[in-house]
Parts: C-alpha cells; structure tokens; sequence
C-alpha cells in the first residue's frame, strides 16, 4: 500500500516504488488480490501510457472486437435504377444514334437460364428491354434503365450474345458517365448468373 501511495504522490521514489511492486507482485497470489482490492491499477495505469483510444464504430453499428473488419474492403456502391422508368422506341434510337460507346466488351455468358428469359432476369433489376430478336446464331437485346433520382439520366445496352460460342459482346451507353462502370457491372452479374 506504501508503494501505491509513493506512486500517486508522483515522487522521486516513483521507480523504485514500481521496481518493488514489480517484485512483490510477481509469483505471489495473495499480494495480486490485495493489489486488486486496493484499486492499484487505478494508480498504476495512468503512470504506465494513456488508455488506447476505443475502436471505432463498425459500419453496422455493432462493435469490431475482434479487428476483423479493418481488413474488409469497402462495401461495393450500389446502382439504384428506378423502376418504373418508360422510354419511347423513338426516343431509344435517337439517344443510341447520338450518345458516344461508354463501355464495351466481350464476357464469356454461364447462364443459367435460356436467352429467351433473359429480359425477365434483367427486369428483376429495373433494366428494361426495348428491343431484342434472334438472327442465326446471334441473340440481340436493346436495353435501358433510369437511374432512381436521376430522372434524366439514361443508361443504354446492345447485347449481342453468340448461342455456339456463349460469348456476349455489350455496348453501353449513358447521358451520365458517372453510373456507367456500375450499370456495366450490373449488366456482367445478370449473365453470369
């Protein structure tokens, strides 16, 4: 209890009062307890460094006890598209003829579900079909979307699918570039899927 006291006054006997609880505590179990039931640590640890600062909040808002979730990437942005969005045929062609390619590529399909039931997997995600037809082996699809918000932002998309080789070939346009890695993102899930 000395030793605790000697500590608080902050002292020049403050060494040598930790060196010989350092000694008096180590391989004693009775002097811990009583270390314990004096409140030592109240003392000691202010001497010791300052508390470490809590964790931060998880994004659920629970607690990261374990430190898990400072490895874990960002959470993916989501596109929201509006769901009743409407276009007229003539408008689509008129857009499709003026707006620059934003995106294209070529991505090898898996799909699970046959071409024909493609517009209905697509329009579980808000993306409209304007158009689509099957000429030989090359399936053609014309969608769009709207984004939720945005109502003037237009996403456009020719989807050319080859049946014998199971290669989709898309075009993507938009009035916004700002959505267009994320619609093209969208439009790679729905065919892999």
């Amino acid at each position: 209890e000395l030793m605790i006291l000697t500590l608080k006054e902050r002292r020049f006997a403050a060494q040598g009062a930790l060196r010989a609880l350092s000694a008096s505590l180590a391989r004693n179990g009775a002097n811990c307890e009583r270390f314990v039931d004096i409140r030592g640590f109240k003392t000691l640890f202010p001497l010791v460094g300052a508390a470490p600062p809590p964790p931060p909040a998880a994004a659920g808002g629970g607690i990261d006890l374990l430190g898990l979730e400072d490895a874990l990437p960002a959470p993916a942005a989501a596109l929201a598209l509006a769901p009743g969005a409407s276009l007229d045929p003539a408008v689509f062609q008129q857009q499709w003829g003026a707006l620059p390619t934003a995106d294209s590529w070529q991505h090898r399909t898996s799909l699970s579900v046959p071409l024909e039931q493609l517009s209905a997997r697509f329009g579980t995600r808000h993306v409209k079909t304007m158009a689509f037809g099957t000429v030989g082996d090359a399936s053609k699809f014309y969608f769009f979307a709207r984004e939720a918000g945005a109502a003037d932002t237009l996403l456009l998309c020719e989807l050319v699918v080859t049946r014998s080789t199971g290669v989709a070939a898309a075009t993507i346009k938009a009035t916004a570039p700002a959505p267009v890695p994320l619609f093209s993102s969208l439009v790679r899930e729905l065919l892999s899927s």
